[in-house]
């Protein structure tokens, strides 16, 4: 398989475009890039190839890709580069050389008498099944196969649209979090998400007309570790374990979007 053949590019312009979080999927010239590379590789491949139905599939998603939405764009392409990874998974396997156990010494094995003949053993039919034929069948099973998921979660995926394991497979994340970056909360501005570390004023939880509330009070932190503003946390959900972690003095980090309630920074 050389750099230039077509499925080495359209691999190349699928990294491409994924890299950084599909930070080029809006690129001039992808669409089209995809599709030539995408039917040169067909016209390659025999019709009863196991990836010829997969790749055709992927084909019709390419039409009219430059009026797809952003997130429709990258369902197709994740959908190419599983297509690739498929393909590379074969050609591996396939490449891959046999192994023989190599005779050392006198072998042990007794010979049968002359004249006598003795009965081939029946070598075991190949396996018809590869990588990209399980891989295709595994596309259309429902998500109940998948452990921990039951009827009642798999009626509820149904209800979103997501009825097989290729529609969970195409469910991309909208966005990524790097929780580890902890921002001074002056630094934060109203309705955005980030992540403060500070200590724990005061806190207090209780049910008010059947209706569950937790307020804690949080002294932020500065860069250099000295006192910040106050941060006022909020909680309507019970919360296994929130009363002991949120004693008086306790240090603590908390993330999600900064809201101003009454002239004070909050998070929900």
């Amino acid at each position: 398989m050389t750099a230039s053949s077509p499925r080495r590019r359209l691999q190349a312009a699928l990294r491409a475009a994924a890299a950084d979080g599909f930070a080029q999927i809006e690129a001039e010239g992808l669409g089209e890039d995809l599709r030539t590379a995408c039917r040169d590789w067909l016209e390659e491949l025999a019709p009863s190839h196991d990836l010829h139905a997969e790749l055709t599939h992927f084909e019709r998603g390419l039409e009219a890709f430059e009026a797809r939405g952003r997130t429709d764009k990258s369902r197709v392409v994740a959908h190419g580069l599983r297509i690739c990874a498929t393909a590379d998974a074969d050609e591996h396997r396939l490449s891959r050389p046999t192994k023989s156990k190599p005779e050392l010494g006198r072998s042990t094995k007794r010979r049968a008498p002359r004249g006598t003949r003795k009965a081939a053993a029946a070598e075991p039919a190949p396996a018809e099944s590869t990588t990209a034929t399980r891989a295709v069948g595994a596309r259309g099973q429902s998500p109940e196969e998948l452990p921990g998921i039951g009827p009642k979660t798999a009626e509820k995926l149904a209800a979103r649209g997501l009825r097989q394991l290729e529609d969970l497979a195409y469910l991309l994340p909208l966005g990524y979090l790097d929780r580890r970056r902890v921002r001074p909360l002056e630094e934060i501005a109203e309705g955005e998400e980030g992540v403060v570390v500070g200590t724990v004023k005061s806190f207090r939880s209780g049910w008010f007309r059947r209706r569950f509330s937790a307020r804690m009070s949080v002294e932020t932190e500065l860069e250099d570790g000295s006192p910040g503003p106050r941060l006022e946390a909020r909680w309507f959900h019970p919360v296994g374990g929130l009363n002991e972690r949120s004693k008086s003095g306790t240090r603590v980090c908390l993330a999600g979007v900064i809201k101003d309630y009454k002239g004070t920074p909050s998070m929900v």
